[in-house]
């Protein structure tokens, strides 16, 4: 009897689990719709070559009118920002997130050149 009421308190502690879940996934969402974002942070993962700079990524974040201390995160389109870095014929990939300390994380992977004249 006593596995019994174990089996009986473990499934009433998942039932009450569930919901504290889901109002969780809620409320961090709900905190993060009027966040602004806090700043703008660029890494290269091939520092080497210096075929995109950080002024380029800067310029399309400004035609995006995407500005540090004044957008809202909300506004930042990440897939529409990504194809808009990698429209650059030097940009083989560009990886962004917003993370939880509100700053817009950028990382570019630059094309590595077969020939240089």
């Amino acid at each position: 009897m006593n596995k019994r009421i174990i089996k009986i308190g473990r499934n009433i502690l998942f039932m009450l689990s569930v919901p504290l879940i889901v109002s969780a996934f809620v409320f961090a969402d709900v905190s993060t719709r009027h966040e602004i974002c806090q700043g703008v942070h660029i890494t290269f993962s091939n520092d080497a070559l210096s075929f995109v700079t950080r002024q380029h990524i800067l310029d399309v974040l400004q035609a995006k009118h995407i500005v540090a201390h004044k957008t809202p995160l909300r506004n930042i389109q990440i897939r529409d920002l990504e194809h808009s870095i990698e429209e650059n014929k030097w940009v083989s990939r560009a990886d962004i997130f917003a993370a939880a300390d509100n700053q817009l994380y950028i990382r570019i992977e630059q094309k590595k050149p077969v020939v240089r004249i």
